[in-house]
C-alpha cells in the first residue's frame, strides 16, 4: 500500500492487547465468539475513540500433506497426526482449541510438531517442508504451497483502529490502497477471500 505503517505479526490477542495499551494504532483480529467474530471480544475490553472496520472474509480449514490428503476429512481424523499449531493468542490458535473441543478431542490426541507456526505462512510451510501433517490454515495458502485442503469454515478479518489514527496521512493510505483495483485482484489471485465486507464498520467504541 505504501502506507509506511510498521507491522507486527504476533496474533490477534497480542495485537489486542497492544493496541488496549496505546502500544499500535491498528489491531487486526479474527477472533472466533459464539455469534460471530471479534465484535464481542472488543467491546469487552471497554475500549475508548476506536472503530472496528470490516478488511475480508477469509475461508479457513485443514491444510493437509499429500500423503494425508485421503486420510484425513474432518477434525476427528487429526487423532495421532503431526499436526503444526501456532502460539497462544493467534486467532487461528483459539479456533483450533474450539474446533478440539466440538470435535471431543484433546491435545494430546494430536502430536503437535516442536516448532511453533508464527504467521499462516509458517504453518503451510511446516506440512510443505514434511515437517507436519496438517494445520488449520487458509486456503490462499494451500494455493501457494500446493496442499490438499479442507474447508471448515468463514472468517472474518477486521481492523480495530483509534479514531485519531484513522484520519492520519498513513491510515488513509492504507484504507485508500483497500479500494484500489490493485487489491481487489489479489485477493482473487489468493483465492479463499471475501472482500464484500471491506470498509463496512463493525462496531463503534463509546
Amino acid at each position: 500500500s505504501g502506507a509506511g505503517l510498521a507491522t507486527l505479526w504476533n496474533g490477534s490477542l497480542d495485537g489486542l492487547e497492544r493496541f488496549a495499551a496505546a502500544e499500535a494504532a491498528l489491531a487486526g483480529l479474527h477472533v472466533p465468539e459464539e455469534d460471530g467474530w471479534n465484535i464481542a471480544t472488543v467491546a469487552a475490553r471497554g475500549l475508548r475513540d476506536c472503530v472496528l472496520i470490516g478488511w475480508a472474509k477469509r475461508t479457513r480449514g485443514l491444510l493437509v500433506s499429500a500423503q494425508e490428503r485421503d486420510r484425513i476429512g474432518a477434525i476427528q481424523d487429526l487423532k495421532g497426526k503431526r499436526v503444526a499449531l501456532r502460539q497462544p493468542g493467534a486467532g487461528a490458535a483459539v479456533l483450533f482449541d474450539q474446533l478440539l473441543r466440538q470435535a471431543d478431542l484433546k491435545r494430546d490426541h494430536i502430536h503437535a510438531v516442536d516448532s511453533i507456526a508464527r504467521t499462516e505462512t509458517d504453518a503451510a510451510a511446516a506440512i510443505a517442508a514434511g515437517e507436519a501433517d496438517a494445520a488449520l490454515g487458509l486456503e490462499a495458502m494451500a494455493r501457494q504451497f500446493h496442499l490438499g485442503f479442507l474447508p471448515l469454515l468463514e472468517e472474518r478479518f477486521d481492523l480495530l483502529i483509534d479514531r485519531r489514527a484513522y484520519f492520519t496521512e498513513a491510515v488513509q493510505k492504507l484504507m485508500g490502497f483497500s479500494r484500489s483495483e490493485a487489491l481487489h485482484a489479489k485477493a482473487e489471485l489468493l483465492g479463499g477471500y471475501n472482500l464484500a465486507c471491506l470498509g463496512r464498520v463493525q462496531w463503534l467504541s463509546p
